[in-house]
Formats: C-alpha cells, sequence, structure tokens
C-alpha cells in the first residue's frame, strides 16, 4: 500500500519543462452571448479533432471535462485545436465560470486531457459526442451552405496567399472561423474577415450576425504579411 502511494506520487509529478510551459500558457476569455463563453488557448487543446460533450457521464472519463461539468449550469462543451466553447443554463454567473474554467484548464495541463480511449470509444458509438463534420451545427442546410460558399467564393483567394480557412461553429448567428497558412498571423486578416469574408457571408445570409475569428494569430509560422 505504501509503495503504490509512492509510485502514485512520483506518477503524477509534473516534469519541470512541463511546470514552465504552464507559466507560459496564456487563456482568452471571451463571453460571446448570454449563455456561451469561447476560451482561446496558445497550445492545443485537442491535435486535429473536434469534440462536443454534452453528457455529465462521457465528461467523467476527461481530467478536462469532468471539473467543468462539476460546475453549476454547465450543459455542453465544444472543443476544436485550441479553442473550448462552454455553454451554460440561463442565469448562471458566466464571468465567474469563466475565471473557473482557466483555473481548471491550468490544473488539467500536462494530462491527457481527452484520452484516447474516450475518442477511440466514440467511433464505435452513439454517444453524445461528436467529431469532425459530425458535429451537428455543421451538418444543417445553413452549416453546409457556409461550408460551400467558403470553399468556392473564399477559399480560392486565400489560397493565392497560401491560406486557407474553416468553418467551426454557428452560435447566435456568429460564424466562428479558422484561418490557416499563409492567413494564421497575417496582419491583413482583420480586414479580410471585416470587409471580405463577413460582407460575402452576410449577403449570401441574410440570418447571420457577423464573424468571430478564433485562430490563435500569435502561432502564424509563416504569415502572408507580417
Amino acid at each position: 500500500m505504501i509503495l503504490e502511494k509512492l509510485l502514485s506520487v512520483f506518477k503524477n509529478k509534473k516534469d519541470p519543462k512541463q511546470i514552465m510551459k504552464e507559466k507560459d500558457l496564456r487563456i482568452n476569455a471571451t463571453i460571446i452571448s448570454s449563455d456561451v463563453i469561447l476560451f482561446q488557448v496558445n497550445e492545443k487543446l485537442l491535435e486535429n479533432q473536434s469534440i462536443l460533450v454534452i453528457k455529465k457521464s462521457i465528461a467523467e472519463q476527461s481530467p478536462l471535462l469532468k471539473p467543468i461539468f462539476n460546475l453549476v449550469g454547465v450543459t455542453e462543451v465544444f472543443i476544436n485545436d485550441n479553442t473550448m466553447r462552454v455553454k451554460c443554463s440561463a442565469n448562471c454567473d458566466l464571468e465567474a465560470i469563466a475565471k473557473k474554467v482557466g483555473n481548471i484548464i491550468r490544473n488539467a495541463w500536462g494530462q491527457e486531457m481527452i484520452p484516447q480511449s474516450l475518442l477511440e470509444e466514440v467511433k464505435n458509438s452513439n454517444s453524445s459526442i461528436s467529431i469532425k463534420d459530425d458535429y451537428p451545427i455543421l451538418q444543417t442546410d445553413l452549416g453546409r451552405e457556409i461550408k460551400r460558399l467558403l470553399s468556392e467564393s473564399i477559399a480560392p483567394g486565400l489560397a493565392s496567399h497560401g491560406g486557407s480557412v474553416e468553418l467551426v461553429d454557428i452560435i447566435g448567428g456568429m460564424v466562428h472561423l479558422k484561418f490557416l497558412g499563409g492567413c494564421q498571423g497575417c496582419s491583413q486578416v482583420s480586414s479580410t474577415v471585416k470587409y471580405g469574408v463577413e460582407k460575402i457571408l452576410k449577403e449570401k445570409f441574410p440570418v447571420l450576425k457577423g464573424i468571430i475569428d478564433v485562430t490563435d494569430h500569435t502561432r502564424g509560422e509563416n504569415p502572408y504579411y507580417k
């Protein structure tokens, strides 16, 4: 028993390099609607996948998701690369939840935050998690039409600058986009979004209110305009 406890302590002890990386972790929380908080992290939360969790029982398997779902009012968590969206029930104190979730991310850092075993389980089940394009909102008629417009009308222009764009989410009429390649870190991307992409999308889909750029532009390795 004593040996097991000692082994557990050493197993959970964080490497000094990991502790230094933890100190460099930057988390930005933005309240984007009356019930949704968007978190942007300067490191990846999930590698090359998107995941939607709406069941607390599923969250039990994750050192990141479990404490988030233990917060009163949290009903849904969506993670895509280095962004996370937390949805809450009505009348929640979103500012308080944002602070708590930020601390949870830091405390979970250095662990396998979304266990691979959980992702493998999802691939073979009809659980409440969606990966990549299975995310429900992206499979609506509106989601498919936006993706088609991005691909046919916007992507070619971005590609000429070595860039590309992905549809991440649609919340309350706001389209969440991630820019890649030459667009990531580009000094002109805000103008491109406001006067180019947003204008085209709103003209085609009047129901839309605007665009939220969820790209981590600090990590751009080859921006077209520096």
